[in-house]
């Protein structure tokens, strides 16, 4: 969604990523194969294709504490699924 978006859009130099799941960071720098991978690796080559469209181009993926006690949170796990 992001790379569709930045496309039409040359002002965003910038994608930042949230999660609260440690594994999936560690997961997108897995080059070994595992179920879900192909998600992983289309991510991957997603920010690899806009960093290297301009060199003013950043990636930010960070590590959240979980939700727990954020208003909205339960309609946005919901949403999520």
């Amino acid at each position: 969604m992001a790379a569709n978006f930045s496309t039409r859009d040359i002002s965003i130099t910038h994608w930042q990523f949230f999660t609260d799941s440690a594994s999936s960071v560690d997961a997108i720098f897995d080059t070994s194969p595992t179920p879900g991978q192909i998600y992983c690796s289309n991510f991957y080559y997603k920010v690899v294709d806009f960093l290297d469209s301009d060199p003013s181009h950043t990636v930010e993926v960070a590590w959240v504490p979980s939700h727990l006690g954020i208003q909205g949170n339960e309609r946005a796990d919901f949403l999520a699924k």
